[in-house]
């Protein structure tokens, strides 16, 4: 009964998403530049023609995470088929429709310490898999169970990370902080146009940083 109940208010909350998602899956299948151990790695961002770091350092991260952590990437493995870089209003978000994990890289800037922007990268990666896991299990994303599923997607976000740590260093507790609500009320109290205006906004500031930056190369 709670596997019927999930899929009739995801029909009716996303059915355009529904009516979309062959051409959208048969799109990225094309646009996917490589595949990692069945995750395909798609970018259809403004920076995609200057800007390889997001192809690059998505194989890393994934590759970290497999040689670390074979029982997290076997989720990533079901749960995430495509990681596509866009723009878009938070840095990461799971589309389970598509079983997609969406990036907006052009936000990140990269540290000077490769190792730990890695460890921070492929431990985004491991949040949204678990995004995954609770709707594969038939758990809606609502107003009153989201603050619970981001908690516990944040608390596997942070178990990968403490396997950074040595006896020389501890990064976890920098590279995945304490949970904090607040940081998704934001995107959890707009509006439908705020939205729309929001992304609207992101997109026209990375075409114009992705001029920019084409014509110095030039």
């Amino acid at each position: 009964m709670r596997r019927i109940r999930f899929y009739i208010y995801y029909l009716l909350r996303r059915w355009r998403r529904f009516a979309t998602a062959a051409f959208e899956r048969w799109l990225l299948n094309q646009l996917a530049l490589e595949s990692v151990e069945g995750i395909k790695i798609v970018d259809i961002s403004q920076r995609r023609e200057i800007d390889r770091r997001f192809h690059t350092d998505t194989v890393a991260a994934l590759h970290l995470v497999r040689s670390v952590d074979p029982r997290r990437f076997r989720r990533l493995q079901r749960e995430i088929r495509y990681i596509v870089n866009n723009e878009a209003i938070p840095f990461a978000s799971y589309d389970p429709v598509l079983k997609a994990c969406n990036v907006d890289y052009g936000r990140h800037e990269a540290t000077d310490n490769a190792e730990w922007h890695m460890w921070w990268y492929a431990a985004t990666l491991v949040h949204e898999a678990t995004h995954g896991a609770i709707f594969s299990r038939y758990i809606e994303y609502t107003a009153k169970l989201r603050s619970r599923i981001e908690r516990l997607c944040h608390t596997e976000e942070r178990r990968f990370a403490t396997r950074s740590d040595t006896p020389e260093r501890r990064w976890s507790d920098a590279l995945v902080g304490p949970f904090d609500e607040q940081v998704w009320h934001d995107s959890w109290n707009l509006t439908y146009f705020q939205r729309v205006r929001r992304q609207w906004t992101r997109f026209r500031e990375s075409r114009r940083n992705a001029a920019r930056d084409k014509s110095k190369l030039q």
